[in-house]
């Protein structure tokens, strides 16, 4: 076998020699042969800028030596002289549109929602709002959403009563919640909201909530207070029987306001920090009795009084108006974990 291949190789070298005896042709025609080869190994060979311009400056040249190109076709160095030419007239030299976020801001709002999941959009703009940071809402939602927490679907409805609007500065709402232990018992949380600041005025934990306790209850509430309300809304729970509309006028001149049958949204207000508390405390710890609940609940109110941004309030806390007039220092955060680390709350050290 290799003495047949070194006959064909000798005859070979022998018919080039006699058909081109010059070494230039031999060598050409060792170029095109390796081109050939080559073209067969590559489907679409890929060009750059240059190659490009080396082509169109070859199409003013004769027809014949467009013909010998063989690697395109004269169809694609027209196409590449009408990109040159279109480039040539795009006058966009700078980027529109917004500037980037700052990347460690990116990182502290995915912190944010890492550490606190149920939090969405307005709240995390409320928490950096109070460490300096100003940053749209589309923007916190584009930061999560590229770091795989896409916005759930909520639907936001104002159905407050025209008489809550109207009387919302002289106005309490009490409601109950209740809650069930490790060991199968329920739990009954009373909580108490002024619907102008939505300051959490009291909140107690009871096994069973008689009158006699209630009554107690709004006695200690009103007794540091300055000013009384006007009005205490309060659903047609069996407790709240006919003596507290008495109880309330006779003692403090207070008015009970009773929604009508099976219309939460009448009681809007004290029905959205039922729904917070569940959503932020109650759903997401186990609890072994009255005096773990009266614990953890005691700490996330002063939360929810001083450090929480409400939505209602423009992004400030019921007791507190944060100042947004501060710069921002990444050394300067202070993360502290309340209510057995459920909540992790954001504030610039002084």
């Amino acid at each position: 076998m290799g003495n047949v291949a070194l006959v064909i190789e000798t005859f070979l070298r022998s018919l080039i020699w006699l058909v081109i005896p010059g070494k230039r042709g031999r060598e050409i025609l060792m170029l095109r042969k390796e081109l050939q080869v080559l073209k067969r190994q590559v489907k679409k060979p890929r060009f750059t800028a240059g190659d490009r311009l080396l082509f169109v400056a070859l199409l003013k040249l004769s027809r014949p030596v467009i013909h010998r190109l063989i690697t395109i076709k004269p169809a694609t160095v027209l196409k590449w002289h009408r990109q040159l030419v279109a480039r040539k007239w795009n006058f966009s030299t700078r980027r529109v549109g917004r500037p980037p976020v700052d990347g460690k801001i990116c990182l502290l709002v995915i912190e944010m929602k890492r550490n606190n999941r149920r939090w969405g959009a307005r709240r995390i703009k409320g928490e950096l709002r109070k460490i300096g940071i100003t940053l749209s809402k589309s923007s916190i939602r584009n930061i999560l959403n590229d770091a795989g927490y896409p916005p759930s679907a909520r639907n936001f409805e104002e159905t407050w009563i025209p008489f809550l609007k109207s009387h919302a500065k002289r106005v309490f709402a009490c409601d109950f919640v209740t809650v069930e232990t490790a060991f199968l018992k329920r739990i009954y949380i009373f909580a108490i909201i002024e619907v102008n600041t939505r300051e959490i005025v009291t909140a107690a934990v009871t096994k069973n909530p008689t009158a006699i306790w209630l009554e107690q209850v709004f006695r200690s509430c009103f007794m540091c207070r300055e000013i009384l309300p006007d009005f205490i809304v309060s659903d047609r729970d069996g407790v709240f029987g006919d003596w507290l509309g008495t109880f309330l006028q006779d003692c403090y001149g207070i008015r009970l306001f009773r929604t009508p049958a099976r219309c939460p949204n009448c009681n809007a207000f004290i029905e959205r920090w039922n729904r917070t508390i569940r959503e932020e405390l109650l759903d997401h710890r186990i609890f072994f009795g009255r005096r773990d609940l009266q614990r953890v609940l005691n700490e996330y109110v002063a939360y929810y009084n001083e450090r929480r941004p409400h939505q209602s309030l423009d992004l400030n806390a019921p007791n507190r108006k944060f100042d947004t007039n501060i710069s921002f220092d990444k050394k300067r955060i202070r993360r502290t974990r309340i209510v057995d680390g459920l909540v992790v709350d954001y504030q610039l050290a002084s």
